[in-house]
């Protein structure tokens, strides 16, 4: 997609004094482009090695506003590149359109071909549909779009799982976790055969995809006033049976007239839409639920270490610490292992019962609750501990132990069960690492 030799003659541009490096923060659906042509270009500059950055234009240009070391900026769309000149971030007269994509409906290569066009998405057997985050994913910014020009938006709400950036939904795809996403032709192209191609989304739904390149002002490397335009090739795809990727323009010199302000003016106008539950108080949501479920399921298991004397207790105990000691992406992964569609549990619920777990809010309380368990368990364990337990064998005297625990061991303890139902909530509030 990228003219090799163009790009190398642009990095040529901003080269420096031996043993220098030229940082790159650029868009991540154009990984595998641009890592193929930093090797090209060290093989022939031994002196200069490039370090790229690579994640989401939003998040990228984000770190380059909070001061961030980068010399060149490569950017899924004119948006934020735009926004980066209005603050005088970037120099304006080495501002070039790098390259140019579409989008394309993507499926796992192996599931039965039921899907054939956008409007296939409404139906039942699709449940699961990954797409960017449109607030600061460019390819979910055009994702909606699409589906907005097409009618679809407001219905495939329940559907949609945003990820942090478009490689994310790919990787969702490609492993079965989600039915289909919307990704770059770069990205199905990168996948091989993991996805087929459904579809690709017909031209004027969207605005054109634009990657604009820039030095960055605060860069300490001299950039070269003029480069050439890079040529594009045609797209392809890596299934015969798969819709044609059309080439994204006959010649990049052709985008001049649309590139800038002009796309820009477009993206405005496909404006966001509001979403209806913000992250707040889905995070609310969430904690609250798992607080409560650590109260119900932790105060019995505290009680039980707390006054039990039972084989396989300290076995116990250990299982209740894990998930302080298991790094939170382990645990993560794990998580996923079990209930994911195609994990021990996971399957069974999906397929079996017809119980979609992963990427729901379930989901999510179940991963807060695991990572708030322990402290919990901890807080009231030290609590009922403490309690003077002559005082409880003289109610058991007269009331059943249940009795005895509800009227007397439960008042007495309350000081500490609702300090670790106080850190099971804060805990919760920050387990996003897990879901």
């Amino acid at each position: 997609m990228l003219g090799v030799l163009v790009v190398v003659a642009w990095l040529t541009g901003v080269s420096a004094a031996s043993g220098a490096e030229l940082l790159v923060s650029a868009a991540i659906s154009l990984k595998e482009p641009l890592q193929e042509i930093g090797a090209r270009f060290e093989q022939q500059h031994p002196d200069l090695k490039v370090v790229f950055n690579f994640g989401a234009s939003g998040v990228l240009q984000q770190q380059i506003e909070q001061g961030a070391p980068v010399d060149v900026y490569v950017s899924a769309a004119p948006k934020q590149m735009d926004e980066l000149e209005a603050k005088s971030l970037i120099l304006p007269n080495t501002r070039r359109i790098l390259a140019v994509n579409v989008v394309v409906l993507i499926t796992h290569a192996a599931l039965k071909p039921s899907l054939h066009a956008f409007t296939d998405l409404t139906k039942p057997e699709v449940r699961l549909i990954a797409i960017g985050n449109p607030r600061t994913v460019p390819a979910g910014a055009y994702a909606r779009a699409i589906l907005t020009s097409l009618g679809l938006w407001d219905t495939l709400q329940p559907k949609l799982i945003l990820t942090e950036n478009v490689r994310q939904a790919l990787a969702y795809v490609a492993r079965g976790e989600v039915d289909a996403a919307l990704v770059y032709a770069t990205d199905a192209q990168s996948a091989g055969e993991a996805v087929r191609v459904v579809a690709v989304a017909p031209e004027g739904r969207y605005p054109p995809v634009l990657y604009p390149i820039s030095a960055i002002s605060a860069s300490t490397q001299p950039a070269r006033q003029r480069v050439r335009r890079p040529g594009c090739e045609r797209g392809r795809t890596t299934d015969s049976e798969s819709p044609r990727i059309p080439a994204a323009a006959e010649g990049c010199g052709s985008l001049k007239a649309r590139s800038g302000r002009e796309t820009t003016a477009n993206h405005r106008r496909t404006a966001m839409t509001h979403i209806p539950l913000s992250p707040l108080l889905l995070s609310l949501k969430i904690a609250g639920m798992a607080t409560v479920v650590t109260l119900l399921i932790g105060t019995p298991i505290a009680w039980l270490l707390a006054r039990g004397r039972f084989p396989g207790r300290a076995l116990l105990e250990s299982i209740v610490v894990i998930p302080l000691i298991l790094p939170p992406t382990v645990t993560g992964y794990y998580l996923l292992w079990l209930i994911g569609r195609h994990g021990l549990l996971g399957r069974f619920l999906e397929y079996g019962l017809n119980i979609g777990l992963i990427f729901t809010w379930k989901a999510a309380v179940l991963a807060s609750t695991i990572a708030a368990l322990p402290l919990f368990i901890k807080a009231a364990q030290g609590a009922f501990e403490g309690i003077d337990r002559r005082i409880e064998d003289a109610g058991r005297t007269f009331k059943p132990i249940l009795i005895v625990l509800c009227t007397i061991t439960l008042p007495l303890a309350w000081r500490g069960i609702l300090a670790g139902s106080i850190l099971a909530f804060a805990r919760a509030m920050g387990s996003s690492e897990l879901h």
